[in-house]
């Protein structure tokens, strides 16, 4: 029976078929994927190995897909973000779309429920929905705010600090991690049904999404801008740290847009 040997090695034995390029590859060759891919070496250095994200290949106006995909963000992101989808801009930016939506119901939900309006009076229907596009935009601002900021800070400190990598790769990065802002939408439910966990959802949140926004960039900085570990934390360290007074000043521009919402809101209602 004739041996299967390595494309690369040719005195080894293949161990797998290379699922991206079909060439035969020893064990020392073979990268397994933690979703269960496997590629060969020479593969995986030309950006092969991707991660399988629903989001890339499913329909963006689905709300499992979204849903689904943000789930494998929170809960694998090192994966993820080590292994980014090599998909289009505009598919990136279009998941920080469902995050600004995510963010504007989940506000909406609290002060219903906290302030018991009557949901079937036309004038309160309409005023809800005056008050529902001004958060809406206070949202699309503040997230897409964080996105290009967190990217262009990030590729600005990882290309200083010797990286490679492209500017839409730093941007598709911070798109996706725009997931972990639904922890701001989780907080916002918990502290409406559950006021005494208000200070504590908020430090859980604040938290989480510090650790996690690191964790992706500092993995995204080694594994696609090619810099040393000690130079990745310190280009996540910095964007992390640039991200609060630009939410600050997000804050500061759409608070004019808030502010006449509620004007016109007390008109109708007045």
């Amino acid at each position: 029976m004739e041996t299967i040997v390595c494309a690369y090695h040719p005195s080894r034995r293949a161990s797998l078929t290379c699922e991206r390029c079909g060439s035969y590859a020893c064990s020392d060759c073979a990268v397994d994927a933690p979703w269960g891919a496997s590629v060969c070496a020479p593969c995986k250095a030309r950006g092969g190995l991707c991660y399988p994200l629903l989001w890339e290949r499913g329909n963006p106006f689905s709300p499992l897909c979204f849903a689904r995909s943000a789930k494998a963000i929170v809960l694998d992101a090192p994966s993820v973000f080590a292994h980014l989808p090599r998909g289009s801009l505009g598919r990136a930016l279009g998941f920080s779309a469902w995050v600004v939506l995510c963010l504007t119901v989940s506000r909406l939900l609290a002060d219903i429920t906290e302030l018991r309006f009557d949901v079937r009076d036309p004038l309160t229907q309409r005023a809800l929905s005056l008050y529902g596009l001004s958060q809406l935009a206070r949202n699309s601002v503040q997230t897409y705010g964080l996105v290009l900021v967190s990217a262009a800070g990030f590729h600005a400190l990882a290309r200083v600090l010797g990286g490679n990598g492209s500017a839409a790769l730093a941007v598709r990065a911070a798109a996706y991690s725009s997931a972990f802002l639904l922890f701001n939408a989780c907080s916002t439910l918990t502290s409406t049904l559950a006021p005494y966990l208000t200070l504590a959802s908020l430090i859980v949140s604040v938290l989480m999404q510090s650790y996690l926004f690191f964790s992706c960039l500092c993995t995204a900085a080694t594994e696609h801008y090619g810099v040393s570990r000690a130079r990745a934390e310190l280009a996540a360290g910095a964007t992390v740290g640039m991200l609060l007074p630009a939410m600050f000043g997000a804050t500061l521009l759409t608070g004019m847009l808030s502010q006449q919402a509620a004007h016109v809101i007390a008109w109708l209602w007045a």
